[in-house]
């Protein structure tokens, strides 16, 4: 019995760290990307500058969230295929530098990443709203917003490429 309550809260609190109640303050279709400026994990410096002249994916994620764990790999897809056409960012929600890094390596994913341990850059896109992650915004070459998900709806990479107008190869 004991078990099985330990289990019921343990996932309990996975599904909240992802999922919260929702609104519409988040950054819409149509909206620009939000300013900001960062470094990469690399250390790399990074900016809503280097989001423009091509479309854009930008995933806000934690490491923890099974949601950000089906969203990830279809990005990561998009990126491998289309990296000299597409800008693909990923940026994570509250974790180090060490903890992004080391689930980057044990998933063998490749697209620029940022590891933040504060919600600035977080609550930039997301306003308030609480929304919760994943959320995917795809954004044109002038960088305003044209797509977005939540953690409601999972994101193919082949919806991904729709809404940017690129064939899949």
């Amino acid at each position: 019995m004991k078990l099985k309550l330990l289990l019921l809260v343990t996932l309990g609190t996975i599904l909240l760290s992802c999922t919260k109640a929702s609104d519409k303050r988040h950054i819409q279709i149509g909206q620009e990307l939000p300013e900001f400026q960062t470094y990469l994990i690399n250390g790399q410096n990074i900016g809503k500058a280097d989001m423009l002249g091509k479309p854009s994916v930008i995933i806000l994620f934690t490491t923890t969230c099974p949601d950000c764990h089906l969203q990830l790999p279809e990005i990561e897809t998009v990126y491998k295929n289309y990296k000299q056409s597409i800008n693909i960012l990923a940026i994570s929600r509250g974790e180090g530098k060490e903890q992004v890094q080391s689930f980057w390596q044990k998933q063998s994913f490749t697209m620029p990443v940022v590891a933040t341990e504060s919600n600035e850059l977080y609550d930039l896109f997301d306003k308030g709203s609480k929304t919760g992650i994943p959320q995917v915004y795809i954004s044109n070459p002038d960088g305003k917003v044209t797509g977005y998900t939540d953690w409601n709806e999972y994101m193919t990479a082949e919806k991904i490429l729709s809404i940017i107008n690129i064939s899949a190869k």
